[in-house]
């Protein structure tokens, strides 16, 4: 039991209960001049997420070395260090000029050239003149691969690749009769002799126009 100015003698029960209900008018009163939370704040909004960001500037740490300060973008160095930012555009300048020479030079070289061989492939392998050609070499072979001796055997392959000399393309000699099999193996041999392929440098080495001698070196190439 405690003895209160304002209700004199009451116990802890009682005490407690004034104390809630004088909580809840206090409240109750001030809540009354509390605008509502919606109207304080604002609705999310993807636009009024992007307009928060955008006020705030972008920095970075200045270049200079052991220097902390932060720079606003799109400048490099602080003002104490600001001297040094022309001749850091320039290095930037030379360096994208020279990696840009370096690039066309491997694209002239690589993949431009290459297009340009494939494509004249492409077409020679559409003509009639491939055509006839084909057909004089399997019936030449009488549909039996050169390399293996699989009967049945539909596809004609240059014997020297025409991506190392285009010169013997539509030569009959070049052409022999291949098997599914031994095209993959060929393919994967004339990589590694001759250099063709994609993203291969071909090399200086002697044109082998014996089969018997090309399927030795596949074979062994392949492990078997």
């Amino acid at each position: 039991m405690r003895n209160t100015k304002q209700y004199g003698l009451v116990s802890s029960w009682q005490e407690h209960q004034m104390l809630i209900r004088a909580q809840y008018t206090y409240e109750k009163l001030h809540s009354k001049n509390k605008p509502a939370y919606s109207k304080s704040v604002p609705a999310f909004s993807l636009d009024n997420s992007k307009r928060r960001c955008g006020e705030m500037p972008r920095v970075r740490r200045c270049r200079y070395p052991g220097c902390h300060a932060m720079v606003q973008l799109p400048a490099h160095y602080c003002k104490q260090h600001y001297e040094h930012e022309a001749g850091y555009q320039a290095n930037r300048q030379r360096w994208a000029r020279s990696h840009n020479q370096q690039y066309q030079h491997k694209y002239n070289a690589q993949t431009r050239n290459r297009n340009a061989t494939k494509h004249d492939q492409y077409q020679f392998y559409r003509s009639r003149q491939w055509q006839r050609l084909r057909e004089q070499a399997l019936e030449r072979d009488h549909y039996i691969c050169q390399y293996c001796g699989q009967p049945n055997s539909n596809t004609v392959d240059h014997i020297v690749p025409i991506e190392y000399d285009g010169a013997l393309k539509d030569s009959l000699d070049n052409l022999a009769t291949i098997c599914r099999q031994c095209r993959r193996l060929k393919t994967d041999w004339e990589h590694s002799w001759y250099g063709t392929g994609i993203d291969n440098r071909r090399k200086r080495v002697a044109e082998l126009h014996d089969v018997l001698s090309i399927k030795y070196l596949m074979n062994k190439d392949n492990g078997s």
